[in-house]
């Protein structure tokens, strides 16, 4: 191994003046609040293009950046260059540049002079290993290392080895690869979300247009129908009422009639009794 090993016990004098991990914590957390908001838009986003959501101007409210959120997003910028400086990789490049073996040897130092007891028989040959370790981790990042030490050294009451932090380390740089992206991406995540809002706003306005357009020509093809159905309605009215108008004629006629041939009878029967009377009478006075 031609790794340099780390320094140990008394050569090492931390490069973080206080109040270092008081800012990291406000770092995180306004990181945090960032992550927040750009998964706030993601689901959004993801809403919008499913059709669940159609409150616009809520949508709208969360796709914009207010003067907190950039004022966050500037602290966060800002605390990068502090927490994690280019300078602390290969080439000053953050990017594409390994972080170099100095920064990862003092990290290793703090861990072991943090602690009075567990300290290892050969501090070379571990912290040179610790190094080796370290170094195969993929995209390794200062401030992922600086959380996870820290988180290490606050749960462990003798110096941790590398099963003790490559758990820890591999869950702080899967978080500080979210909050950088978010950090990063909120403002294309923001324009993106504001483009997509217009867009299925003015699907929506076309589609609602278009289910006026529909529902009025149903409306029309329902007032037609009603219109054709009073029609014949009212011919089918006409044709009993003529054919009621007959039969009441019919019926009328033959009343009348019924009621001529009533007056005949009675006639003819006032007249038969005025005739039996008469002659009723006639017999009566011929007897006397």
């Amino acid at each position: 191994m031609n790794n340099p090993p780390a320094k140990t016990s008394g050569e090492v004098i931390p490069i973080k003046p206080p109040p270092f991990f008081r800012a990291l914590d406000r770092f995180v957390h306004e990181a945090d609040l960032i992550v927040q908001h750009y998964d706030q838009m993601q689901r959004l986003f993801t809403a919008l293009l499913d059709g669940r959501q159609t409150d616009f101007a809520a949508c709208r409210r969360a796709a914009t950046l207010c003067e907190t959120d950039q004022m966050l997003l500037a602290n966060c910028k800002a605390a990068l260059l502090k927490f994690d400086p280019d300078s602390a990789y290969e080439d000053n490049d953050r990017e594409f540049g390994d972080l170099r073996q100095s920064v990862i040897a003092e990290r290793i130092a703090l861990l072991i002079d943090s602690k009075p007891t567990g300290r290892p028989s050969n501090p070379e040959v571990f912290a040179t290993l610790f190094m080796e370790d370290l170094l195969a981790v993929e995209d390794l990042s200062l401030i992922a290392l600086d959380t996870a030490c820290r988180e290490v050294r606050q749960a462990k009451p003798y110096v941790p080895d590398i099963s003790d932090l490559l758990p820890v380390l591999r869950r702080h740089l899967a978080k500080w690869d979210e909050r950088l992206s978010a950090i990063y991406s909120l403002a294309d995540e923001s324009r993106r979300l504001m483009a997509c809002i217009d867009e299925v706003e003015i699907e929506a306005k076309q589609a609602a247009k278009a289910r006026a357009v529909y529902q009025q020509a149903q409306a029309v093809n329902l007032a037609r129908h009603k219109l054709k159905q009073a029609r014949r309605d009212a011919i089918n009215a006409e044709d009993s009422y003529c054919e009621a108008s007959r039969v009441l004629q019919d019926a009328e006629e033959a009343l009348a009639e019924a009621k001529g041939r009533f007056l005949i009878c009675e006639n003819e029967l006032a007249q038969a009794e005025a005739a039996v009377n008469n002659n009723a009478k006639a017999s009566n006075d011929g007897q006397t």
